[in-house]
């Protein structure tokens, strides 16, 4: 019974953990989620199709409402990531920004035994009429892609979410639009009783491609877990996954002042 309890405490402090480490900075961006739309996404468990062990496994997700920036460690490495193969760009903060940044889809999905994920689409408005080309960037501290069922899990790897085959605007995120949207909708497979872990940091930018400069302002933290595993006590279904708040309280920003370069 005493197991069964610390459990069940463990479990249910995920969610607490994960907001208080997506801690943010002060700013005059203000993030909202739109009617129906909520910050915890997660998918009931379901026997795992690729298992043979009549494991389940499920799909949880977070957003934060706290404003990132360009000094989030997430978002710094994945920089560093970027200029090792794209020498001579600078990246650059701009600042606070005056508006407002809705989050109006984050559902999360099921697809196993294909990918497992989230899906997320925001926008956001400037105040007044500021007529910059607002577009997205966006850092990603994730688990490689097509990992086979047995694993095991590999290291989660930093980069520049750019890489996108057709996207002729690196570091510019692909599927971001000059009218402010952003969306995406990025998956794992599940891994034989693991945790598959993604976490972003989407920022709100503008690239000079002449001088190569890329401008990020302010935007948002979110990711996903993917678990598979045996059967968990009823406990754990009330739990955000435990991976995305390691990831979280890991990489967590270290207020050591913006990126310049």
């Amino acid at each position: 019974m005493k197991t069964s309890t610390a459990r069940c405490l463990a479990t249910g402090m995920t969610i607490a953990l994960a907001v208080i480490v997506f801690v943010g900075r002060a700013s005059a961006l203000t993030i909202k989620f739109a009617d129906g739309v909520s910050s915890i996404s997660e998918t009931p468990w379901i026997t795992c199709p690729r298992d043979n062990d009549g494991d389940v496994c499920r799909t949880t997700a977070f957003c934060s409402s706290a404003t990132q920036d360009n000094s989030s460690l997430i978002y710094k490495d994945a920089w560093a990531d970027f200029k090792s193969t794209h020498a001579g760009w600078t990246n650059v903060n701009g600042g606070a920004l005056e508006g407002t940044l809705t989050i109006t889809l984050f559902k999360a999905y099921s697809g196993c035994p294909d990918n497992q994920g989230v899906e997320v689409s925001a926008s956001f408005a400037p105040e007044g009429e500021d007529l910059r080309d607002w577009r997205w960037s966006q850092g990603l501290f994730a688990t490689p892609n097509n990992v086979g069922h047995n694993g095991p899990v590999p290291e989660r790897k930093s980069y520049m979410d750019c890489t996108v085959a057709g996207n002729n605007d690196p570091p510019l995120y692909p599927f971001s639009y000059d009218d402010g949207s952003f969306y995406d909708k990025p998956g794992r497979q599940c891994v034989d009783k693991s945790t598959v872990s993604w976490l972003g940091i989407a920022l709100i930018s503008t690239a000079d491609f002449n001088t190569k400069t890329l401008t990020t302002y302010e935007g948002f933290a979110w990711g996903f877990d993917v678990d598979c595993r045996p059967v968990p006590e009823p406990c754990s279904l009330l739990g955000a996954g435990a991976g995305l708040a390691w990831i979280v309280r890991r990489r967590r920003t270290a207020s050591s002042g913006p990126v310049t370069s």
